[in-house]
């Protein structure tokens, strides 16, 4: 009976001790501090969450005129209040984020949100669409892919490739450009006649086949032409000032024009006319101006000059006056 006893208590205390063994060997593997995970990073709260330097990233935005090709600085100036501009940060071909911008005034570019764009330290490309349209979004980009556009709207675009960031805070000046064209008219009568309102319309670029581009900012250029569309117009004096935003425009051949005026004894004149496509191309960026008058009930092409970005109001008019 006694030895019974003895040979029980000794199984009892050799199973408490496999026990012990086990649990402690379980309890090996379980971090208590500092270490490495298995890509070497360190984590710095006993989670191996890797400890990553993170950056603040702040914008700034002007908008750039184009005038024979060159950007030209005294026509750099800070973007209108009420623009809606999109920040999209790659690294490689994946997107990363997209971070919207509103200018609630002139040259004050902060998030609608309040929030901060914030990334990790790294290579990035950034890509920066945006409308030149007072209180107008801006289209969403699905991937890289063109997007659908139309005339009448001031599409503008800025890009950096291959940028470092790697400081806590890191600001970049937006220089955007147009990517649209414009086609303007100054129109004045020879002779002298009480003119009480006036009218223009054009054939603008057929944007079925064109589309924009978040890449590089370009829209793909139109070959053909759509109907009759209204200019916007402002009058200055005795002369007319229009203009219309379009796609680029690519092809050998005329647009159509169409100018209608009432006068103060309110006889009210519809003269047609053709005006040149100005070496076969209107170039996104660039602003044509046609010069014309009338005389004798015709219209009369006076010269095509390219001129500094025509400013428009809220109802597409001309902001006049402006050295032009």
């Amino acid at each position: 009976m006694q030895l019974r006893r003895q040979l029980k208590l000794i199984i009892l205390i050799l199973a408490s001790a496999t026990l012990t063994l086990s649990c402690e060997k379980d309890n090996i593997h379980i971090n208590t501090g500092n270490s490495q995970n298995q890509d070497g990073n360190t984590g710095s709260d006993g989670n191996n969450i890797p400890v990553t330097a993170q950056c603040t990233v702040y914008f700034a935005a002007n908008l750039y005129d184009m005038k024979d090709g060159m950007h030209l600085t005294r026509s750099l100036n800070p973007i209108s209040a009420d623009r809606f501009i999109t920040v999209y940060t790659y690294k490689g071909f994946k997107e990363i984020t997209d971070y919207a911008l509103h200018s609630a005034s002139i040259g004050n570019l902060l998030s609608p949100d309040n929030k901060l764009l914030i990334l990790e330290k790294g290579e990035y490309n950034l890509y920066a669409p945006g409308i030149n349209t007072p209180g107008m979004p801006v289209p969403i980009f699905a991937g890289k892919s063109d997007i659908p556009v139309r005339n009448k709207i001031d599409y503008i675009w800025w890009g950096k490739q291959k940028v470092s960031i790697d400081k806590p805070a890191t600001e970049f000046t937006m220089d955007m450009i147009h990517c649209c064209t414009q086609l303007s008219v100054k129109l004045d009568f020879i002779q002298q006649m009480n003119i009480k309102d006036v009218t223009m319309f054009i054939t603008p670029s057929n944007t079925e086949f064109s589309g924009w581009n978040l890449e590089n900012g370009t829209i793909i250029p139109a070959t053909d032409l759509i109907g009759f569309s209204e200019m916007g117009i402002t009058r200055i004096k005795e002369s007319f000032y229009s203009q219309m935003i379009m796609i680029p425009l690519r092809m050998n051949g005329d647009i159509d024009l169409q100018v209608r005026y009432v006068t103060t004894g309110n006889q009210t004149f519809t003269l047609e006319t053709k005006i040149p496509v100005y070496n076969g191309e209107l170039k996104g960026g660039y602003s044509y101006q046609y010069v014309l008058n009338i005389s004798n009930n015709q219209i009369n092409l006076q010269q095509v000059n390219i001129i500094n970005w025509i400013p428009v109001d809220a109802n597409d008019n001309p902001i006049i006056p402006i050295q032009i």
